[in-house]
């Protein structure tokens, strides 16, 4: 299927303004219809925000109506096209090898991140559009497919990168490319988080977080698919939020986007992925704000409550998308689907379990095997799913990052709660982890890509629970402290040992059972680390000492950055 890109690029000068006075009186019923953005000019507002465009009403000009806003929305800016600075005109890559790259992205690595429309996004369409987006995706496909491209095709996404932010440039392809260029990464780039953060800001100038659903308009196939490429980038911009706290906030667009994939010129299974992630995103859009606040003993069963409902929409979730993907041969939309749902729930559940140990006399049998599971599960899938199709090696940096942090959960779940976990899990976890390991260095075309980094960095996991089994594992920089204890032993002299008559496992020590206090102490904290005063009866205000080998995070940040991988910076680290 071909498209008129003529058409395209003429659309927004065909459509009919409507300027009448009934129509200003009825724009101004809005409730928002005084605030800047609305009666101040256009092009201040939405393209260049500067005190000379705020203040200059050239002759001809006139104040812009909400039919305007819109065309803005998705009409070219400036610097997005034309500019010949694209790969193939300043000589980087011929264009033989740049079309060959772009195919390949577009086949390989497009539905990792579900972010392009192949019909709309041929080479041509993107060349004429955005140099900077162009070679961000020939970059990304150079790492996988040419190597030796790789550096002159990421220093000039850089310069094309730093243009864009000096210059104030904005558009739909600009986000595109910034967003592209955190999926596949250097080793030791760790400037993501804050790339997303500027894409964010451009998303909220260019007024996406004002986009509507749109009723029985009549609209050309290119209209309704640069339309749904706006509506894509915003919703693949929505869902790179797991598990980070809310950079832009659920609107009237993203509580409708249950069917938007249900459209006849959606991309097939990507579409579906993304609406699955957003909606999988509005489970518990809290949980992130809860995590990060101070614990209060006294509100933990509410705790409890809000995490039990947040597991249950999790549920019907995983009912709807995953009865969905039944049936599919798409290996990748099977495994995204299932994968971000089963990591969800370990990070849902890894919340729950730390509470517990937190705050409750009892350690959460039910987190436990929940997170045990999840945790396993994420590696299972990209074993199942990735390995005998050959993607493996084409998944985005994140995917990566979030089986390591499944391997370490079950790796610091083996070393400190091994006495809770069945008979059989050691041997489990270490034959999942070590398969993992091969598989993934069978995948490895170059020993710089992430796979590589992962297959090294699960099978040194393997090496330094071998080294670490049978220590207890306690940090010498560990301090104790308590207004009221005076008898203080080292953490090391204790016996931890469950309780096997009871399902949640109340910890007991040699000498004594743990008994909470009535109330906390105001002073008390759940991060504080207290001892244990070893006279019978004495409660303490802190049971942050229960599990100290789970809960004390340098301690693990050294072990995982020996077997090479940083837990602060979420990412691989060089082999040395």
């Amino acid at each position: 299927m071909t498209l008129d890109l003529a058409s395209c690029e003429h659309r927004t000068s065909q459509l009919n303004e409507s300027t009448s006075l009934g129509k200003t009186k009825e724009t101004l019923v809005r409730t928002d219809a005084l605030a800047p953005f609305k009666l101040l000019s256009q092009k201040s507002m939405t393209e260049k925000f500067s005190i000379r465009n705020v203040l200059n009403l050239e002759e001809g000009d006139s104040l812009p109506s909400d039919r305007d806003r819109a065309i803005s929305i998705s009409k070219p800016q400036a610097g997005a096209s034309g500019d010949m600075q694209d790969p193939v005109s300043i000589g980087l890559v011929n264009l033989p090898t740049a079309q060959t790259l772009f195919d390949s992205f577009m086949k390989y690595l497009n539905p990792f991140i579900c972010q392009f429309d192949p019909i709309l996004h041929t080479f041509s369409y993107v060349q004429q559009h955005s140099s900077f987006l162009l070679t961000a995706i020939l970059a990304a496909a150079a790492r996988a497919f040419n190597p030796s491209l790789v550096s002159s095709l990421r220093d000039h996404c850089e310069a094309l990168l730093a243009r864009s932010f000096i210059n104030g440039e904005k558009s739909t392809e600009i986000i595109q490319a910034i967003m592209l260029s955190t999926y596949w990464k250097e080793a030791d780039d760790t400037r993501s988080w804050q790339l997303v953060g500027h894409a964010a800001r451009v998303c909220l100038e260019l007024r996406w977080n004002k986009l509507k659903h749109r009723g029985a308009e009549v609209e050309s196939e290119i209209e309704i698919r640069e339309r749904r490429n706006i509506e894509r980038t915003y919703l693949v911009f929505i869902s790179l939020q797991l598990g980070k706290p809310w950079m832009l906030h659920v609107d009237d667009f993203i509580r409708g986007t249950e069917t938007w994939y249900a459209c006849r010129y959606a991309v097939m299974n990507n579409d579906a992925i993304l609406s699955a992630f957003v909606e999988l995103r509005k489970i518990g859009p809290d949980i992130l704000e809860l995590i990060s606040s101070d614990l209060s003993y006294g509100h933990h069963q509410s705790y409890e409550i809000m995490l039990n409902l947040f597991n249950t929409d999790l549920d019907k979730w995983e009912e709807r998308w995953y009865e969905a993907s039944k049936g599919s041969d798409d290996h990748i939309y099977i495994f995204l689907i299932r994968f971000y749902g089963v990591h969800f729930r370990l990070f849902l559940n890894s919340f729950r379990l730390q509470l517990s140990l937190f705050w409750i006399p009892s350690i959460s049998k039910q987190a436990l095997r929940s997170c045990f599971s999840s945790a396993s599960q994420m590696i299972d899938l990209a074993i199942e799913h990735l390995v005998p199709s050959q993607l493996l090696y084409f998944a985005q940096d994140s995917v990566h990052v979030m089986m390591a942090y499944a391997a370490v959960f079950l790796m610091k779940v083996l070393l400190s709660l091994s006495t809770l976990l069945p008979e059989n899990a050691e041997t489990s976890i270490l034959d999942l982890l070590q398969r993992a390991s091969d598989c993934f260095a069978s995948q490895c075309l170059n020993s710089n890509s992430s796979c590589a980094y992962q297959a090294r960095f699960l099978k040194s996991l393997v090496a330094q629970y071998e080294r670490s089994k049978g220590r207890l594992l306690i940090s010498p920089r560990t301090t104790f402290e308590a207004d009221n204890i005076s008898t203080v032993r080292e953490l090391t002299q204790q016996t931890y040992y469950p309780n096997p008559a009871n399902d949640d496992i109340t910890l007991q020590v040699t000498g004594g059972t743990i008994t909470r206090p009535c109330s906390p102490q105001p002073h008390a904290h759940p991060t504080k680390t207290v001892v244990l005063q070893q006279q019978q009866g004495v409660q303490d205000p802190d049971i942050s000492y229960v599990a100290p080998n789970f809960t004390d995070s340098e301690l693990w940040g050294s072990l995982f950055a020996d077997a090479g991988f940083s837990i602060d910076e979420g990412m691989f680290l060089p082999a040395t």
